[in-house]
């Protein structure tokens, strides 16, 4: 019954719904199903906001509150105060509404995903009070968020709010981007809700950018969607977007469709105001449920004095028999305590002692590679430009045609030399590294690598750039450097990809390729990825690894914390 009335409430019929739910309620509590019986109040609150009846929803979300409480579901819990939030946003009290999406985002930590839904409930906030640099910014951090997890409902969102956002600031192009995107979202989770809504953006937004015959189907589209949902506050918006279409074109009918919106609009604006006086209804039957909850504490708090008084009495009676013996179980644990904390400690040191042997010997990998490339820049190159010097000098006239041939052709090779030691110096010591920090110099190395090689690389960064100590960025920069040229030796790869995103206090890099794959249970023990094991281990970071012959992904995960 409870997945009937989910069923019925998708498509919109919610009379039907709210019949299936209340029938499958008493069979939740016969049976002691908590959870249940929580989410079967909640389903009712959901669809009694959607038939703008707040009352009976209040009502329902608070019976579901108190079961998830009495369960800490703290999931749940965010979920019912982000719907809580809903009403509050329909009557126009976004004041109220941010102060119970902020709670909702403390349950919701546990909950990546539940988490970045609020964040963009937070951005929806923040854009109907105008305050688009706020709104941008949770969106942005919804969107991070996104990106590790594949949920339709919080892709539906991230994309519906960046196509509003950019509305808003009248970016059409960018806006109808998102709002295409949000469309094949929304058809993916089969929702009738909002479906008519992104279709009347999209509607309005193409006839703005000049595409009148898509615009007209869009909005074509949302108007017959919406005749069965029976949505006024969609129809509204829709019978406008469809006046100013026909406004130059057909100045009868745009009328017509200006004259429904505003007859819709006056409605809207009576049904508001019962809206406001069912919120200050519902605001007294909470307070007055709140005193009520508050005289209720007030006597277990009375009963609870009572029985600690009695317990005090008791316990005074046996605490010297006992207290000897607490004496004794308290200085056997701290002894085991202690033996516990130095075996910890011995465990510790020898981490950290075959840590710092790592360290100093890539340490000192790093200053032969670095006196290497001083010493060929130097030297080596050097000595090739003084030879191409004198080289160049010679007087050709004097030259028969094939020497000068052979001149111009050895001059060349010098320079062609000159180039690859350059390159090789770059590679064994990256002065972006010095100068700029992880993501240029990495973006520079695939840039070069792009000029020398058939396989085409992209580089994508996401996220607050966090700057790392010098000595960790080259640990990362040679990861990423060895894994791109095990690529491109060996994968026949026609496209890679080097991803970086940093997500608080966490950062995850991934390297992947379309190549031929290999076995990573034969090659796991060969020295381009022992290298690479060992400066992941240095790191205390995560590697993992999956290839097969479509091609080869690769992902470090690393825990910040330690190093900012």
């Amino acid at each position: 019954l409870l997945y009937t009335g989910i069923v019925f409430s998708d498509n919109g019929k919610y009379d039907e719904a709210i019949t299936a739910y209340k029938e499958a309620l008493p069979f939740t509590k016969k049976i002691s199903y908590l959870k249940g019986e929580a989410a079967t109040y909640v389903n009712i609150a959901n669809t009694y906001q959607y038939k703008e009846d707040y009352f009976k929803a209040i009502q329902n979300y608070l019976n579901g509150i108190s079961v998830y409480e009495k369960l800490r579901d703290s999931t749940n819990l965010a979920i019912s105060y982000t719907n809580l939030a809903a009403i509050f946003d329909n009557v126009d009290n976004f004041k109220d509404e941010e102060l119970y999406l902020k709670k909702a985002l403390e349950f919701s930590k546990q909950n990546s995903v539940n988490y970045g839904i609020t964040l963009c409930d937070l951005a929806s906030n923040n854009l109907k009070k105008g305050v688009y640099n706020e709104a941008f910014n949770y969106l942005v951090e919804a969107d991070s968020i996104k990106k590790f997890y594949n949920d339709n409902w919080l892709n539906f969102q991230v994309s519906r709010l960046y196509g509003e956002y950019y509305y808003f600031l009248k970016n059409y192009q960018k806006s109808v981007k998102y709002y295409e995107t949000s469309l094949t979202d929304v058809e993916k989770l089969n929702n009738v809700f909002y479906k008519p809504e992104i279709l009347g953006y999209l509607g309005n937004i193409y006839s703005k950018l000049g595409n009148k015959k898509i615009g007209l189907s869009y909005l074509k589209e949302a108007e017959k969607l919406n005749i069965q949902l029976k949505s006024r506050r969609n129809q509204k918006f829709i019978y406008q977007y469809l006046s100013e279409y026909y406004q130059k074109s057909d100045p009868k009918l745009a009328l017509d469709y200006l004259s429904k919106s505003n007859k819709i609009k006056d409605s809207l604006n009576y049904f508001d105001n019962l809206k406001r006086v069912t919120y200050l209804e519902n605001e007294f039957e909470i307070t007055k449920k709140d005193n009520e909850i508050v005289q209720q504490q007030l006597e277990i708090a009375e009963q609870q004095n009572q029985l600690l008084e009695s317990e005090r009495k008791i316990f005074w009676g046996l605490s010297l028999f006992v207290l000897l013996g607490v004496v004794l179980v308290v200085l056997y644990f701290v002894s085991k305590q202690k033996q516990k904390l130095k075996d910890n400690e011995i465990i510790i040191l020898k981490q950290k002692a075959k840590q710092t042997e790592l360290e100093k010997l890539i340490e000192a990998e790093e200053k032969e590679r670095t006196r290497i490339a001083q010493d060929l820049h130097d030297g080596v190159n050097g000595d090739l430009s003084a030879i191409k010097y004198h080289l160049s000098n010679i007087n050709q006239d004097d030259l028969a045609k094939d020497l000068i041939k052979d001149l111009d052709k050895s001059i060349g090779m010098i320079d062609a030399s000159c180039d690859q030691i350059r390159s090789i110096s770059h590679n064994l010591s990256p002065y972006a590294i010095e100068n700029y920090g992880l993501i240029d110099a990495v973006e520079q190395f695939c840039t070069k690598l792009n000029e020398t090689n058939t396989t085409k690389i992209e580089f994508q960064n996401h996220g607050k750039v966090i700057h790392l100590p010098k000595f960790i960025e080259t640990t990362l920069y040679r990861i990423i450097q060895e894994l791109l040229s095990n690529t491109m030796k060996h994968s026949k790869a026609k496209e890679a990809l080097v991803q970086i995103n940093y997500q608080n206090d966490f950062m995850l890099i991934t390297v992947e390729d379309d190549g031929v794959g290999f076995d990573v249970n034969k090659n796991k023990e060969g020295i381009g990825l022992k290298n690479i094991k060992s400066r992941v281990d240095l790191l205390e970071a995560k590697l993992s690894v999956d290839s097969n012959k479509t091609g080869s992904n690769f992902e470090i995960e690393i825990d910040l914390s330690n190093y900012i």
